[in-house]
């Protein structure tokens, strides 16, 4: 039997004064059997960071045709590609010739990618990348204390 996708319920009061946008929204995404939290959590940040009332959740997982999150206009042009995660130099590539506008939202240990995959990209003007901070240090809560020990 295939696992199910689990759904989560998000709320969020969005506040970009520098693109003029104040809005509380809530919605519901699904969280791909094969998934993990953290790109879950860098979906939903994504779609915080790049809100857009057209803005919406693709199969970017599932359909390699679609986007994490992208944008499509009213007359169902794609405005704005948004990948999550390590994408291959081609997929960006491809990716920036469908939209006008490329974002990749990369998270995790990124150091080969962008020594590796990003110099093949690099030159599209259409193309934007926001790497989310890894948190290096590891934390160790003493369960007879409840404190956290950072090391």
């Amino acid at each position: 039997m295939a696992l199910q996708a689990t759904p989560y319920k998000i709320s969020l009061d969005i506040s970009d004064t520098d693109r003029g946008v104040y809005e509380s929204v809530k919605f519901t995404v699904a969280r791909h059997p094969s998934e993990t939290e953290l790109r879950l959590a860098s979906r939903v940040l994504a779609y915080a960071m790049f809100y857009h009332p057209h803005l919406a959740f693709g199969r970017g997982l599932s359909d390699t045709d679609e986007a994490a999150l992208w944008e499509i206009d009213l007359t169902g042009e794609i405005q704005h590609w948004i990948d999550v995660g390590l994408p291959d130099a081609a997929r960006v590539i491809k990716a920036s010739r469908r939209a006008p506008k490329m974002s990749v939202v990369v998270y995790g240990n990124a150091r080969l990618w962008r020594e590796k995959v990003l110099p093949k990209f690099a030159h599209l003007n259409n193309v934007n990348v926001f790497v989310l901070p890894q948190n290096e240090r590891k934390r160790r809560i003493n369960h007879t204390t409840g404190q956290d020990n950072c090391r």
